[in-house]
C-alpha cells in the first residue's frame, strides 16, 4: 500500500494523486463481481485488488476449480468474434474521408491520395503487434472492459500494451464520457529506466528508499485537458509520486484507449455482456461440481451386507465374479436408489444456453429433425444484429476510431504520412464511423418472406415476372456478402 504523500493536495500533481485513489475506489466498488467472472471465465487473470502486489498473482491450478468451462468457452469465443467484427485483419475498419465537402475536380484528385494514406496505415497496424495484444482487451470486455498503451515511437513498428481489468483505472468527465484513463502495474525499480528513457528517474526516486530489484507500483495515463477537443496531459507516477506530467495536443495524442461495453450511472464500470450470464454460470458451477462429486457413488454405490465370515467385498468386486454366500445372509442392499440423471442433464443445457446468448454465441442451430426454412436464419441473425446496436456505437466511438486517429497521429508525427496537399490546399481527414443499422439484414428477411407468400398463391405466374437474377444480386449486396456470384439464368 502507497501511503507516503509527496504532493500538495492544491497542486496538479496532488489533485492527480487524489484522482487515481478514487479511480482505485470506484474498480474496488464492482471487484467482487468482476472477481467472480474472473474466476469462471478467464481463470489466469490476476484478481482486481485494491493493492498491486506479487500476493495476488495466481496460479494455472485456478484451472481445476473450474467445473464448467461454459462460460470459458464462450467468453472466449466472445472475444474472437467480437474483434474480427469490429477490428479485423484482413479488411479496414473504417474508411478515411475528407473533413470538409470537396469539389468534384478536386475530391477525384485527393481519391486516390487518400487511398494510399488510409493504405499505409493499416499497413502500420498489421505491422505492429496491436491484433496480438488487443485480444486481451476484447476477453475482458465480457466482463466490463479492457484497455490497450500504444505509445509513440520515433521509428521502427509501434509496440503495444495490453491493459486487463485488474490493471486498470478510469474516471468520468462531466458530460459521462471517458476522461482519466491508465494502466496500474508493478515492476522493478532497476526496469524504469528503459521503460520510460526520457524520465531522469534517479532525482525522483532518491528519497524512497527502494533498492534496485524491489518492486514499485507505476501508474502511467492520460487525462483530458478542456482548452480543447484533443487536448490531452500524460502523466507518470510511481509509489504515489508524479514524475512526469505533459500536455499532448492532437487528434490521437492520447496512448491510452479503453474498451467499453456499457456505461454506468456515476461510474465508468459498466456491466459487460456476460454479466447477466453469470447467475447461469454460477448454477452450471455447483451443478459441475455435485455431478461431479456423486459420479463416483452412482457408478461405485456403497452398500451394507451381513457379516457372515465368507462375503467380503472390500477388496472390491469383479465383472462375472462368483461370490459365496450363506443361505441366511440375506440380499444386498443398496444405498444409493436409482436416479434419473436425463433432468439434470437437461437442466444444465437449458443454463447453457442462457450463457451463450448473453454472449451472441447462440448461433442458428437446428434442434429438430424439420429443416429449417428459407428466412429463418436470417431473422435471428437480424435479432443478433439489434442485440449488438445498444454497444456497437459504443465501440466504434471509444475503441476502434481512437485507435485508428492514434495510428494516423503518430505515423504523421514521424514522416510516415506526408500531408494531404493538392494545388497549394491542405486537405484533412479523418476516419469515418462506419455504424450500420440491422435494417439490412431485416429488409433481406422481409423480402423473402414476401417472394414465398407470393410463389405460394400465384405460382408459376409470379416466379415468370420476377427478376430474379437481379433480386438476388439485392439480397447479396444487402447481406454484405462480396464471395457469391451469379450467371444469368437459362
Amino acid at each position: 500500500m502507497i501511503d507516503r504523500q509527496y504532493h500538495e493536495a492544491h497542486t496538479p500533481e496532488g489533485k492527480l494523486v487524489q484522482r487515481i485513489k478514487m479511480a482505485r475506489s470506484d474498480r474496488d466498488t464492482v471487484a467482487s463481481a468482476l472477481n467472480r467472472f474472473y474466476e469462471l471465465a478467464l481463470p489466469f487473470r490476476v484478481p482486481i485488488s485494491s493493492t498491486v502486489s506479487r500476493n495476488t498473482q495466481t496460479r494455472m491450478e485456478e484451472q481445476e476449480d473450474v467445473f464448467d468451462d461454459t462460460l470459458q468457452a464462450c467468453t472466449l469465443d466472445f472475444g474472437a468474434e467480437m474483434m474480427d467484427r469490429f477490428t479485423p485483419h484482413y479488411k479496414p475498419w473504417a474508411n478515411l474521408k475528407p473533413t470538409t465537402q470537396l469539389g468534384d475536380a478536386l475530391a477525384k484528385k485527393a481519391e486516390g491520395m487518400i487511398r494510399d494514406r488510409e493504405r499505409l496505415i493499416y499497413e502500420a497496424i498489421k505491422n505492429s503487434d496491436f491484433y496480438e495484444q488487443s485480444q486481451q482487451a476484447w476477453l475482458d470486455l465480457a466482463g466490463s472492459k479492457g484497455g490497450i498503451i500504444i505509445p509513440y515511437s520515433k521509428s521502427g513498428n509501434i509496440k503495444c500494451t495490453p491493459i486487463v481489468m485488474s490493471n486498470l483505472l478510469d474516471d468520468i468527465g462531466p458530460h459521462g464520457q471517458l476522461d482519466l484513463r491508465a494502466m496500474e502495474f508493478l515492476t522493478k525499480k532497476k526496469h524504469l529506466q528503459h521503460l520510460f528513457p526520457k524520465i531522469k528517474m534517479e532525482p525522483h526516486l532518491r528519497d524512497m528508499g527502494i533498492g534496485e530489484n524491489q518492486d514499485v507500483v507505476v501508474v502511467q495515463g492520460n487525462y483530458r485537458l478542456y482548452d480543447g477537443p484533443f487536448d490531452w496531459m500524460f502523466f507518470v507516477s510511481i509509489q504515489g509520486k508524479v514524475v512526469q506530467m505533459k500536455k499532448q495536443k492532437g487528434m490521437g495524442a492520447c496512448a491510452v484507449h479503453t474498451l467499453r461495453w456499457s456505461d454506468a450511472p456515476f461510474s465508468s464500470w459498466g456491466p459487460g455482456p456476460a454479466m447477466t450470464a453469470m447467475p447461469s454460470a454460477n448454477v452450471l458451477q455447483e451443478l459441475g461440481y455435485l455431478f461431479l462429486k456423486n459420479l463416483g457413488k452412482r457408478v461405485d454405490p456403497p452398500f451394507s451386507y451381513y457379516e457372515d465370515g465368507l462375503f467380503n467385498p472390500e477388496g472390491g468386486i469383479d465383472a462375472g465374479m462368483a461370490l459365496p454366500r450363506d443361505r441366511n445372509s440375506g440380499e444386498v442392499q443398496w444405498l444409493i436408489a436409482e436416479q434419473d440423471l436425463d433432468t439434470a442433464l437437461f437442466e444444465r443445457e437449458q443454463f447453457r444456453l442462457a450463457v451463450k446468448r448473453a454472449l451472441f454465441q447462440d448461433k442458428p442451430d437446428q434442434t429438430g429433425k424439420t429443416p429449417p426454412t428459407a428466412t429463418q436464419w436470417i431473422d435471428e441473425r437480424a435479432m443478433t444484429e439489434r442485440r449488438l446496436q445498444l454497444s456497437r456505437l459504443r465501440v466504434y466511438k471509444e475503441w476502434v476510431l481512437p485507435i485508428l486517429d492514434r495510428f494516423n497521429h503518430i505515423l504523421t508525427i514521424r514522416g510516415d504520412l506526408p500531408p494531404l496537399s493538392i494545388d497549394g490546399e491542405i486537405i484533412d481527414v479523418s476516419f469515418e464511423n462506419p455504424i450500420t443499422k440491422t435494417s439490412d439484414a431485416e429488409e433481406v428477411s422481409a423480402s423473402m418472406q414476401l417472394a414465398q407468400a407470393a410463389a405460394g398463391i400465384f405460382g408459376e405466374a409470379f416466379l415468370a415476372n420476377t427478376d430474379a437474377v437481379k433480386t438476388l444480386e439485392n439480397w447479396k449486396q444487402k447481406s454484405g456478402d462480396k464471395l457469391l456470384e451469379f450467371k444469368p439464368f437459362d
